[in-house]
């Protein structure tokens, strides 16, 4: 079994068959683990789970999770995916059923699941779908557009809704039509069942087996909140960032998607102001001026951001640039918001000139 499985995930990574490589590395570690090869099963875990990083979903993993339950526990304790494991047990411990509740009876055969065409969704800067590795050709910009609506709104719209978004200039009589058809070459586009329809809503059907860039990037920011140490939060919340290739479909301007893209670029911001701050408490004072002014340069009006930029480059020495930055601070401060700085801003500018 072992040497068979062997040649199994070596056809899968020679053919780029990643989550499928993902999946049977997580069934060769239990193998392992239940044959108590503890080394092997956690070299196959962790190789596992960072396929699952790459491909943003341990969905995979979720689902076996009761029958793996030890193999788990074992890899926390040994440090194995510290920031990433506890979230999954919680998700593992959501899926059980209720006490007293018997779980439905499977139907039919389980040996194999097809997880239907894989759509890979890049929103964060220009927008692109590519359906099992080809880019997709969209015959008409309204259904790309419609597409990167239905993906956003994760409850589903109704059609008023939508033509209120996208022909708002059309009597109800026209929608129908227009709707139809933009709809139809959406699914053409891609496949029947990216769309579905469901009480009275159309959403995208996030049963299928996708990747969204978005939801990469959010996952890794809300596991760094989470995380067990510095270091961990530090990849997690530099993976997030290098996620982030420009704003929120980056080129469309619509109002459906603009609160989106704030709100993005946000979480970025905050990300980059994070990651500033744990440079610093680090003694990295390079890197954390680097991250500090990233972030002035995208939101001057960060006042805090400059104050410890100032800091930072006060404790390398580096008086003239500290003073500078305090004087960039005042300017922008009083010529665009008619403010004075705050009190911590003005003792640390006193302290740096002595």
């Amino acid at each position: 079994i072992q040497g068979y499985s062997r040649d199994i995930t070596e056809e899968f990574e020679e053919g780029g068959f990643r989550r499928d490589l993902a999946e049977a590395l997580l069934h060769r570690a239990q193998v392992a683990f239940m044959a108590g090869d503890r080394r092997a099963a956690m070299v196959d875990f962790e190789r596992s789970l960072d396929l699952g990083g790459q491909l943003g979903t341990y969905q995979y993993l979720i689902l076996e999770g009761e029958r793996i339950a030890d193999l788990l526990a074992y890899a926390r304790a040994e440090g194995v995916g510290q920031g990433v494991l506890g979230l999954l047990e919680e998700r593992v411990a959501a899926s059980r059923p209720e006490p007293g509740r018997r779980p439905a009876p499977a139907r039919g055969p389980v040996a194999s699941i097809d997880h239907g065409p894989m759509l890979r969704i890049q929103a964060l800067g220009p927008p692109r779908v590519e359906l099992n590795g080809e880019s997709v050709q969209w015959t008409t910009v309204q259904s790309r557009y419609l597409f990167f609506c239905l993906v956003q709104h994760h409850q589903g719209l109704r059609k008023d809704e939508i033509g209120e978004m996208f022909w708002p200039e059309h009597p109800p009589r026209r929608l129908d039509g227009i709707f139809r058809s933009t709809l139809y070459r959406l699914r053409r586009a891609l496949y029947r069942e990216s769309v579905i329809f469901e009480d009275g809503l159309y959403r995208f059907n996030r049963d299928g087996d996708y990747w969204l860039d978005v939801e990469a990037f959010e996952e890794r920011l809300d596991w760094a909140r989470q995380a067990d140490s510095d270091d961990e939060q530090l990849r997690l919340l530099e993976e997030a960032l290098a996620l982030y290739g420009a704003d929120y479909l980056d080129g469309l301007y619509a109002d459906w998607c603009a609160l989106e893209r704030e709100r993005l670029r946000e979480r970025r911001l905050n990300a980059l102001e994070t990651l500033a701050g744990l440079h610093a408490a680090r003694g990295d004072l390079q890197r954390a001026i680097e991250y500090y002014q990233s972030l002035l340069a995208e939101d001057p009006y960060r006042e805090q951001a400059h104050r410890e930029l100032m800091r930072c480059q006060y404790r390398l020495g580096d008086r003239v640039a500290a003073i500078r930055q305090y004087q960039s601070c005042v300017r922008v401060l009083r010529e665009d918001l008619g403010l004075s700085p705050m009190p911590e801003t003005e003792a640390l500018y006193l302290q740096i000139i002595g």
